[in-house]
């Protein structure tokens, strides 16, 4: 791999990489450095193009409004628009980075959207999947289901043409409110546009169009669907009388149930094929069958992340109940109570430098370890890390003479990244 050209070198040498190389425990090699991977290569190299890869244009951030901080992070899904010469490359790669993260235990410290783990896992996605990924059609239907069938029909319908599942919501309140809004604007001469009020004339007279185009005894609607490996279906949602040709179909509170479930396969299924026609076959290749099906889509999900940030207490006092070091040491006393101390970004290089990992496996049976080297003629000596081998990962403390020095030492080996080579 090339550092200074990562994605392209890493899709370029996994492009026609043989699967049973994959099954392999192959190693990592940077362009023009010296020494053999026992470990750590491959963990900084996963670190790095994780970043590279779950990011536009791949993938979508989903905000949280009230932080405005992203919560996770869906598929694009809209291929044509990547911006990529060659997508299906770039996706292969991520489903073998994916995939060698749950083969591995290798966190990737990503929040994916749930419904990425379910297709990849072979599970349909269900109304509750949108909630982070899709909010908003998730708040409008989740309240829409609430309601009876007789108030769904009262109150609600939905126009499904001939090429594509569309939605439009419109109440009878709505109505209400458009038809006074006009009556008020006419009777006072408000100031107004005469292109708005012939908007809202539009839209109250089609929507009488569309009520009085069919009876609730005769209400179908046909739709195109596609699953996520293309193949083509048809899905009725209620037997009866097909509406006539070219005009839009009408779903009501009849067969309300059976729309919401082919909108969230629309949503989350057949608006990604062309994604999952590359993505899945890769992850495939390197998760067994037998895995894939021993594993919950919020398995997977912890498998990807990882305990992300090290921002809680908790965290931290995982990561030390993980290590082995000798708690009674005054150095390695002070490490921990930096550690716990420090800001959120200098914590996250400790790890990083220390483990070649973003975040912590949620289960991982592998130790960190802390050596302690008390030769005083190394006490200018920085920290050294040492991320192959069998453990999670192993530093040396030397002496310092205080916890202010220590501190300096450890940002400095952060920044020099100067890892140990077994």
């Amino acid at each position: 791999m090339q550092r200074r050209n990562l994605l392209d070198s890493s899709v370029s040498a996994f492009r026609s990489l043989e699967k049973g190389i994959l099954h392999s425990n192959f190693g990592i090699e940077f362009e023009g450095e010296d020494g053999q991977d026992a470990g750590g290569l491959f963990k900084e190299w996963m670190s790095e193009i994780s970043k590279l890869l779950v990011s536009p244009p791949l993938f979508l951030p989903v905000y949280s409004d009230a932080h405005g901080t992203a919560i996770c992070q869906r598929l694009n899904p809209l291929p044509e628009e990547l911006g990529l010469e060659h997508p299906e490359h770039h996706l292969r790669l991520l489903g073998i980075v994916l995939g060698l993260s749950v083969v591995r235990k290798i966190p990737i410290g990503e929040n994916l959207s749930i419904t990425v783990a379910k297709l990849l896992l072979g599970h349909q996605p269900e109304l509750e999947d949108l909630q982070y990924e899709l909010p908003d059609e998730f708040l409008s239907l989740s309240q829409l289901q609430a309601k009876s069938k007789h108030e769904l029909d009262e109150f609600f319908h939905v126009d499904v043409d001939d090429e594509s599942l569309h939605r439009k919501f419109t109440t009878a309140s709505r109505i209400i409110q458009l038809r006074q809004s006009i009556e008020l604007i006419r009777a006072h001469s408000l100031p107004t546009s005469s292109r708005q009020l012939d908007i809202y004339s539009k839209f109250i007279d089609r929507h009488a169009e569309h009520t009085e185009m069919y009876g609730d005894d005769h209400v179908a609607s046909r739709v195109e669907d596609k699953d996520s490996l293309g193949s083509s279906s048809e899905d009725k949602l209620v037997s009866g009388e097909t509406p006539r040709p070219g005009r839009e179909r009408i779903v009501r509170g009849s067969n309300f149930k059976q729309y919401v479930q082919l909108t969230v396969k629309k949503l989350c299924v057949t608006n990604v094929k062309d994604i999952l026609k590359h993505l899945l076959p890769a992850f495939c290749d390197v998760v067994s069958e037998e895995k894939r099906s021993r594993l919950t889509p919020a398995e997977l999900l912890d498998c990807w992340s990882g305990d992300i940030g090290l921002n809680s207490f908790q965290a931290i006092e995982r990561w030390r109940r993980m290590s082995v070091y000798d708690s009674h040491d005054q150095v390695t006393s002070w490490f921990w109570d930096i550690v716990c101390n420090c800001s959120q970004q200098l914590r996250e290089a400790i790890l990083q430098w220390s483990t070649g990992l973003r975040c912590l496996p949620l289960k991982s049976s592998s130790k960190f370890r802390i050596e302690r080297d008390h030769d005083p003629a190394k006490v200018m000596f920085l920290p050294t890390a040492q991320t192959c081998g069998g453990t999670l990962g192993q530093i040396t403390l030397f002496s310092s003479p205080s916890k202010e020095e220590l501190r300096e030492k450890l940002v400095r080996a952060c920044e020099e990244m100067g890892f140990f080579i077994a």
